[in-house]
């Protein structure tokens, strides 16, 4: 909680992204970071060059637009998820910081908060509410969000 702005920022930066793809690291993955950056970046070239055929690359190889996709409607749900849990912790009464960092540190599985959360503090001032939210999302986070999508899908639970 002493260290500098700039440097709690990147922390929470951090937190977001987490561990490399296959690792049991919380966080987005560097991986599916990398993937939407060089997405980024062909779409960017591709407006400054319209006719040229650009492919978006993960180390030496190519990644298929479907996995682009499926990379980049993750990342909305996990961006989308967090504002919408970070709205809902700054309802129950808790700082904006506080909220966005306890909402990540739990979606994404990725050590102490910020403020009264962090290494020298807990949850256990906070509301019950906050708490059965913060749950849900660790559970979330843990099991990937495809995942949890899939088992709540009606047809994934009809015989075959």
């Amino acid at each position: 909680n002493v260290w500098p702005e700039v440097a709690r920022t990147g922390l929470m930066l951090l937190m977001f992204v987490g561990g490399m793809g296959g690792s049991t690291a919380g966080g987005f993955k560097v991986s599916r970071a990398v993937i939407l950056v060089s997405a980024a970046v062909g779409e960017v070239r591709h407006v400054l060059h319209p006719r040229a055929v650009f492919s978006t690359r993960l180390g030496s190889g190519a990644v298929e637009d479907r996995v682009v996709r499926q990379v980049l409607a993750l990342f909305v749900i996990a961006v989308g998820l967090l504002g919408l849990c970070t709205l809902a912790l700054s309802a129950m009464g808790m700082p904006f910081e506080t909220a966005l960092s306890a909402a990540m540190t739990s979606m994404f599985n990725s050590g102490p908060g910020l403020n009264e959360l962090g290494p020298a503090g807990n949850f256990a001032a906070l509301p019950d509410a906050a708490k059965l939210l913060l749950s849900g999302l660790m559970v979330l986070g843990r099991l990937e969000f495809y995942t949890v999508l899939a088992l709540l899908a009606p047809g994934f639970w009809k015989a075959r």
